[in-house]
C-alpha cells in the first residue's frame, strides 16, 4: 500500500479551491488501485488542508498522475494553493 500525503496551504479563495479539488479527487477516486480519500482542514489556519489517499500500490497512483485527464483537471487548482504531496509507506512494526 502507499499513502499520498499532500499539505495545501491555500492563497486563493478557499471555496473556489476546495470545488477544484474535489474534481480532481472525483477523477482520483474512479482509478484502479484507489482505496480511500479523506480531507481534513486546520482548525487553528483554516487555510491549511491536508489530504490523505490510499492507493494499492504506489505505481497506481503513479499511472493516475500521469494521464492527460489528471493533468488538465489539476489546472484547475493553480493559483489557488501551494502543495507539498509525497507517497509514503507504513513502518508501523506492530
Amino acid at each position: 500500500m502507499a499513502t499520498l500525503i499532500n499539505k495545501f496551504t491555500v492563497v486563493g479563495d478557499v471555496e473556489t479551491f476546495r470545488t477544484a479539488l474535489a474534481h480532481v479527487s472525483e477523477y482520483m477516486q474512479a482509478q484502479p488501485g484507489f482505496i480511500s480519500h479523506e480531507l481534513y482542514q486546520s482548525l487553528s489556519k483554516p487555510e491549511i488542508f491536508v489530504e490523505t489517499a490510499t492507493w494499492d500500490h504506489a505505481d497506481s497512483h503513479k499511472k493516475a498522475v500521469s494521464s492527460d485527464e489528471f493533468r488538465n483537471r489539476v489546472k484547475g487548482l493553480a493559483g489557488l494553493a501551494k502543495p507539498d504531496a509525497d507517497l509514503y509507506r507504513s513502518v508501523d512494526d506492530h
